[in-house]
């Protein structure tokens, strides 16, 4: 049963990385249904470094892919828990005391008869089941269902409860506050199941007496049945979250593959490789804003540390690009399929984002100070072990300034010998980089967005491909294809 201990989780601050990968809108994307989904910052938790775990979640999300009925018995057993939680947890709302708490009894019936059922749907799934953990979670609901305390729980109710247990049919009398909440209960009459399948009709004190007995007895053994069913449900409750996390990475494969684009897992390669390479890569959130069309394009660092500047032509693309190997990155730390027909990357620490500035944030900063103080957060959280995404993050300055603070910043991310991408309009950065300093043998490489020349102007094909910049945004190709030229 060790391998259904639940996936490790952890902390941390993601608010910039949300917002600059859109993780919200693709957490919405992915959601298996409204109801069993997992915010952006739950999501971020189950980012892990450790091959083994990643594996292990991989080999789960593979099995609910190919196995549509595992995918809807873990549907089920999700309601199951939902219910199981509610009913015994700290939330649940205490009996009115003087009460009979009837309800247990159908409630322990319903539990057997839940438990028996989902282990029916997940034993069905046995003989093509191949990661470890479902095999796990099967043998668990199979030892549940037919264990010792199982069959102790049948009996529990009528043991401790003799007077309600066997009750055929009782009415009750209450009287209601102001509020017209029920305040007081009285037994009226107790119809007692007979062998001969009689009943015999008690009233005045004889009932009354048998409502009191009752109504403690129901107290004595709901406090315990309670602590049986936490027990018996404990471990499953556990994988709550870890079960929607692994059904929200098969929603998304499914959306990708009706959407016609390739997904995958990754090949997980070792952590010092620092690697990442990947074929025909989409950018998902394209698919959440309802694109038809969307290209795919690949990409492979130097193995050990390359920082690549990617230019092209504006809005040819580069921000949609940045963003699918951020995600890409994530998805694969999260032990999710990607959005890729082959990848094969090393887990990395952390995803250090820097994006373009929108708008001042403080009194009397400027918009080029926030960009440098952004920066400088980044340089902080970055070490040999990051992925760095910086995108235009220096637009507050003139294109002088601009190159001459890149390249000390380039210096001071290439010392730590880390991957990323850098996302320029500044061409002598990527055209010059041969002539940058670098300390310790650091890589740099370029980029670009590839554009199609045709007797009608100029089109960016959004595929982006390693080359020498093309040193041409393309401006005035913008504005005609947004009908601004006379």
């Amino acid at each position: 049963m060790n391998d259904l201990i639940p996936f490790s989780r952890t902390t941390g601050d993601w608010k910039r990385l949300i917002e600059d990968l859109q993780l919200d809108r693709l957490a919405e994307l992915a959601a298996p249904d409204r109801i069993f989904r997992l915010s952006t910052q739950e999501l971020c938790a189950y980012f892990t470094q450790d091959p083994a775990e990643l594996l292990r979640r991989q080999e789960a999300v593979n099995d609910l892919i190919s196995q549509p009925d595992l995918y809807h018995a873990c549907l089920q057993l999700l309601e199951a828990i939902e219910v199981w939680s509610a009913h015994a947890g700290p939330s649940r709302q205490e009996t009115t005391p003087g009460a009979p708490n009837l309800s247990e009894y159908t409630f322990v019936s319903n539990f057997q008869k839940t438990l028996n059922k989902l282990d029916d749907a997940f034993h069905s799934c046995r003989s093509t089941v191949t990661s470890k953990l479902f095999s796990a979670l099967i043998e668990e609901l199979s030892a549940l269902t037919k264990g010792e305390e199982m069959s102790r729980l049948a009996s529990c109710y009528a043991e401790l409860t003799p007077g309600a247990a066997v009750a055929g049919r009782i009415r009750l009398g209450f009287s209601m506050d102001d509020r017209l909440e029920p305040r007081e209960y009285k037994l009226l009459s107790l119809e007692e199941s007979q062998p001969g399948g009689k009943k015999t009709s008690l009233a005045g004190p004889e009932a009354m007496m048998a409502g009191t007995l009752a109504a403690q007895a129901a107290g004595r053994g709901s406090a315990e049945i309670n602590g049986m069913l936490r027990r018996l449900t404990g471990r499953l409750n556990m994988l709550r979250s870890d079960l929607i996390l692994l059904l929200t990475g098969t929603s998304l494969a499914r959306k990708l593959r009706q959407a016609g684009l390739p997904c995958c897992f990754p090949t997980i390669l070792p952590k010092e490789d620092k690697g990442f390479s990947a074929k025909e890569l989409s950018n998902p959130l394209l698919l959440a804003a309802g694109k038809r069309e969307i290209v795919t394009s690949s990409i492979e660092f130097v193995p050990k540390g390359e920082l690549l500047l990617l230019t092209g032509a504006n809005q040819g693309g580069k921000t949609t690009f940045l963003q699918s190997v951020g995600l890409c990155q994530w998805l694969f730390q999260l032990g999710l399929p990607v959005a890729a027909e082959y990848a094969a990357l090393s887990p990395c620490v952390n995803i250090v984002s820097v994006f373009a500035a929108r708008e001042r944030t403080g009194v009397g900063r400027s918009l080029l100070a926030e960009e440098l103080r952004r920066i400088g957060e980044a340089i902080a959280e970055t070490n040999g072990d990051s992925l760095v995404l910086l995108n235009e993050p220096l637009n507050a300055t003139s294109p002088a300034e601009n190159l001459s603070i890149s390249v000390e910043v380039l210096t001071a991310f290439s010392a730590a010998r880390v991957r990323g991408i850098w996302g320029t309009h500044i061409y002598e950065l990527a055209g010059r980089r041969e002539e940058i300093a670098l300390p310790g043998g650091a890589q740099l490489g370029s980029i670009r967005v590839e554009v199609e020349e045709t007797a009608d102007g100029v089109n960016p094909s959004y595929r982006v491909i390693r080359g020498e910049p093309a040193y041409n945004s393309y401006a005035s190709e913008v504005l005609r294809r947004k009908g601004l030229t006379l």
